[in-house]
């Protein structure tokens, strides 16, 4: 099997969303891949919408329904234990891709020995392939065998997970899986994941559609998604512990210095003890590329004011826990 596509399900018949995505995966021009969608207990017609187009497409088409509503992470790791693929990728179930979107993509890497490959994305808020808001999602210069400043550089700016194609090793070979429960799943692996790989390829042309709406993850800002954020970073952090790549792509701001009696060298920034100096290394990186987003979607933000107001205490605590030279770039 050449491809596995994860779906992950969770109430998106209204409006044709559903079979829009669908759609375009059921038309891609690569061969020899499979879709595997998982229902993660929705409670609309998701369900049947997943049923039916294994009854069309038996051939290419697997549809798994949860019990138990596990969040996009628990989706997706039900997907990866089935995937047969050797490559993998994902897509939210509310956008749609080029028909050549997996070919081209696919194509780069066995042209290359790329084990990554990514492209860019349109922003959209109608269901078409016409051409929206383009958004890069890589930089060139991040593009080859990876070696250390590339890695520093997918480590701060590494795009969207869905908007790429990852080789089977990089993914189903990893022993982490996403975390279940919680929304902004991706963030707490893209860095393993990305670390993982040994050469990223990128494809300047927007093949992914990103549809905007109302009712997405990432449209949708209260006290319990920017707790959700805090968690995926805290998952990221303990991710870059365990795998050992913490102390090696730190911020450089970071400094080594004596600790005072012991003699034992400890990680210092502006007065913060080791827990809160780890914990601001990536919280620093993590609102960075929250923080684009947010300016790349102003009317959302504007639309989005009396939930801010509600998570004033939790963002003002983040805030506290940025170095001073983030806070105010002029420093």
């Amino acid at each position: 099997m050449k491809l596995s596509i994860i779906v992950p399900v969770y109430n998106m018949a209204a409006e044709g969303k559903l079979e829009y995505c669908l759609n375009s995966l059921v038309a891609q021009t690569i061969g020899d891949y499979e879709i595997i969608a998982v229902d993660d207990c929705s409670t609309d017609d998701s369900w049947k919408i997943l049923q039916d187009y294994q009854k069309r497409y038996p051939e290419k088409f697997c549809a798994i329904h949860s019990d138990v509503n596990q969040k996009q992470g628990g989706a997706k790791n039900i997907g990866m234990a089935a995937a047969q693929g050797e490559w993998i990728g994902f897509i939210d179930s509310d956008d749609w891709i080029t028909p050549d979107f997996y070919e081209r993509l696919i194509g780069k890497g066995e042209e290359t020995g790329a084990d990554m490959v990514g492209c860019d994305y349109h922003m959209t808020g109608e269901h078409s392939m016409k051409v929206g808001q383009v958004v890069p999602n890589n930089r060139p210069e991040q593009t080859g065998v990876l070696n250390e400043e590339k890695y520093r550089s997918l480590i701060l700016d590494g795009g969207s997970l869905v908007v790429k194609v990852y080789r089977r090793e990089i993914v189903i070979d990893h022993p982490s899986r996403f975390p279940t429960g919680i929304f902004y799943e991706d963030n707490a692996l893209a860095n393993s994941w990305m670390l993982r790989a040994r050469h990223f390829e990128y494809i300047e042309e927007p093949l992914y559609y990103y549809y905007q709406h109302d009712t997405s993850t990432v449209h949708t800002i209260t006290a319990r998604r920017c707790e959700d954020r805090m968690e995926a970073g805290r998952i990221m952090l303990r991710e870059a512990v365990q795998y050992g790549y913490l102390e090696k792509y730190r911020p450089d701001r970071l400094r080594e210095q004596p600790h005072s009696g012991s003699g034992k060298p400890k990680y210092c920034m502006r007065g913060f003890g080791p827990t809160k100096e780890m914990q601001t290394a990536v919280y620093s990186v993590y609102l960075k590329s929250w923080g684009r987003r947010i300016i790349c979607r102003r009317r959302l933000f504007c639309s989005a004011l009396p939930a801010l107001v509600r998570i004033r205490p939790i963002m003002t605590g983040l805030f506290r826990l940025l170095p001073v030279s983030f806070r105010n770039p002029s420093n």
